[in-house]
């Protein structure tokens, strides 16, 4: 790189930095798009993710990511939302499987709402799938906020997502905030 600056621009030290700061600033675009923005302009999107695992040996089995989109003005009943869950290789050797990942919209107001996030698992012998000795459905539940924009100029709405309870198929399970 310093020889390319050189023979462009000579020895000087204004030119390295001039090159420097280039590589700066070509480097820096993919930084520029913030955490939680949306592909909508006067939205954002903000994802949750849980692990469902063991309350007692502390092992994970998967992971749930919940998605609410919000954007200004939208009645809370048209926030889209969006919801997955996938089982890793611990669960899958414990014979375990999640499925049906949804969001449900519940007590809706003018801008927010309770929301309801679950996904059912099943656990079974591992590989043959049968024998199965248990079901149920993990649930967490959210409450989601969009204020309509004060200023026209604000081109994302002040919203807010705040988990409120969580529930497990078991007492000896539980979801974790971490991997």
């Amino acid at each position: 790189m310093r020889s390319t600056v050189r023979r462009r621009f000579g020895n000087s030290r204004a030119a390295l930095m001039f090159g420097a700061l280039t590589l700066v600033v070509a480097g820096a675009g993919a930084a520029l798009v913030p955490s939680g923005a949306s592909a909508d302009p006067g939205c954002i999107a903000k994802t949750f993710s849980v692990y469902p695992g063991s309350g007692i040996a502390a092992l994970r089995y998967g992971r749930a990511d919940f998605t609410f989109q919000l954007c200004a003005g939208d009645p809370s009943g048209s926030f889209k939302t969006n919801a997955s869950v996938v089982t890793n290789a611990t669960g899958q050797n414990l014979g375990i499987t999640f499925d049906t990942p949804q969001i449900v919209a519940s007590s809706l107001s003018p801008h927010g709402g309770i929301y309801r996030a679950s996904f059912h698992s099943q656990s079974c012998l591992p590989r043959i799938t049968w024998p199965c000795r248990g079901s149920g459905d993990w649930t967490v539940k959210y409450a989601v906020s969009s204020l309509k924009q004060i200023n026209p100029r604000d081109t994302v709405p002040d919203a807010s997502v705040v988990e409120l309870s969580r529930s497990t198929p078991d007492f000896d399970l539980a979801l974790y905030d971490t991997p």
